[in-house]
């Protein structure tokens, strides 16, 4: 079993926008088919905790710099993985861009609109952490 983490990072100042990175290769194992959405997220490195991985994810996934705000109730994951989800702000103010060939694109979505598909396909296992986020921080738009 591996630990792992997620963080859905939020536009300052519009907490409905979240930042997603579109897979640029599919792993099976895991889930994930090319193209399809996702949060930074993945495995944690030896002795390194869980907000430390959602930290280290967004910024190899999304080329933000980030600092953690909450954790979120729950956890996600899989038969192979258990991981947390943390909500993180962004700290640098530019983005060095995507790393490697796993990532296709980051893109800002207002979440409603990705719980309903109008930016494609979801990875399952990140719709409960999003609605979770939703229903905790964003009440109204529920």
């Amino acid at each position: 079993m591996h630990i792992g983490a997620a963080v859905i990072v939020v536009r300052p100042g519009s907490p409905e926008h979240v930042l997603l990175v579109r897979e640029g290769c599919s792993n099976t194992e895991i889930g994930k088919e090319e193209g399809m959405l996702s949060l930074p997220a993945g495995h944690s490195e030896a002795s390194e905790l869980p907000s430390e991985t959602a930290v280290r994810e967004a910024y190899e996934e999304t080329g933000y710099r980030i600092r953690i705000l909450h954790r979120l109730e729950g956890e996600y994951g899989d038969e192979n993985t258990q991981g947390q989800v943390f909500v993180g702000e962004i700290i640098s103010t530019e983005p060095k861009g995507p790393i490697g060939d796993d990532i296709a694109a980051i893109l800002w979505a207002e979440l409603s609109q990705v719980l309903c598909g109008q930016y494609g396909s979801l990875r399952p296992q990140m719709v409960a952490p999003l609605t979770a986020y939703r229903d905790q921080f964003l009440p109204d738009s529920g």
